[in-house]
């Protein structure tokens, strides 16, 4: 699969409609009965967060009610999925709720305005939750803008990381690589340059700017590995051959780039360092 769809037809409910009594009123709802997201924005929750915000409960009382929607007999989250974990650490049997009558879109719509305004929701949950609306209930890319009230490009950054490579990923869900990042890394064809790459951008801060341009010189390189110019007939000059995207700077060697480290270095000692090789490569 590529981008998202502008356009898709007969899109499924996000959760069965009911004819609901007693909505957009506020009430106390046992927790038994509270079904947790189908598609939680967060795909992880941090356990420690989880204790916090219990504390603040206990302490504070619950300030802001949960958003839930009837479900037949049952209520599903819209809102406050963490603050409904809270009070289950808590061994609380109810819990104060809002409930709502509410379409798939704007459950989704609610579900966005909570979550993507704060700043811990990660890149790659975003993602998975984007992916999710897509596959499962077939929000097109207009769906998703109205919902996220984010742009294309915003909206397949993060969900073509699903799509992308696993490794790049993983450091996004990890924090330790971001969007803009990633999405350079995910444009290159070969597997080993991606992977040389990523670890210049995790370990050694590789900058955007950086990556994009060493990605593209590794897309013209091709994805087969560099072959050496065939030996000319006598009498005829050597064909040109185009340099390799990336070589080792002392001895030139170009395929195995997965063996390749980056190296900060100033310019003129470089060519000293050259200088002193070439000079014991030769003595």
């Amino acid at each position: 699969m590529g981008k998202v769809e502008q356009t898709t037809r007969g899109r499924k409910p996000a959760i069965p409609r009911t004819q609901p009594v007693g909505t957009n009123v506020t009430s106390m709802i046992p927790i038994d009965l509270i079904d947790e997201p189908q598609n939680a924005m967060r795909a992880e929750i941090s356990e420690e967060y989880i204790r916090e915000l219990a504390d603040s409960i206990s302490e504070n009382g619950l300030l802001n009610p949960i958003a839930v929607i009837p479900n037949g007999k049952r209520y599903t989250v819209v809102a406050g999925h963490c603050r409904l974990l809270a009070h289950k650490s808590l061994a609380r049997q109810v819990v104060e709720c809002k409930v709502l009558d509410c379409d798939a879109m704007q459950v989704e719509t609610l579900k966005c305005a909570e979550n993507l305004q704060r700043a811990d929701v990660n890149d790659g949950d975003i993602g998975f939750y984007l992916h999710g609306l897509v596959k499962d209930q077939g929000f097109s890319m207009d769906d998703l803008k109205r919902i996220t009230r984010k742009s294309e490009a915003w909206i397949n950054d993060r969900y073509l990381l699903i799509e992308g490579d696993g490794n790049v990923l993983a450091a996004v869900r990890a924090g330790r690589l971001g969007i803009g990042h990633a999405r350079e890394l995910n444009r290159c064809k070969s597997d080993d340059y991606r992977r040389l790459f990523l670890e210049q951008a995790v370990e050694f801060g590789a900058t955007i700017p950086y990556l994009r341009q060493s990605v593209n010189n590794a897309n013209m390189q091709g994805d087969g590995p560099v072959q050496a110019a065939p030996m000319p007939a006598p009498g005829e000059p050597a064909q040109d051959v185009a340099p390799p995207a990336m070589a080792c700077v002392l001895c030139g060697g170009h395929l195995d780039t997965w063996n390749l480290q980056m190296v900060w270095i100033h310019k003129h000692e470089l060519v000293q360092l050259l200088q002193a090789y070439q000079s014991a490569a030769q003595a």
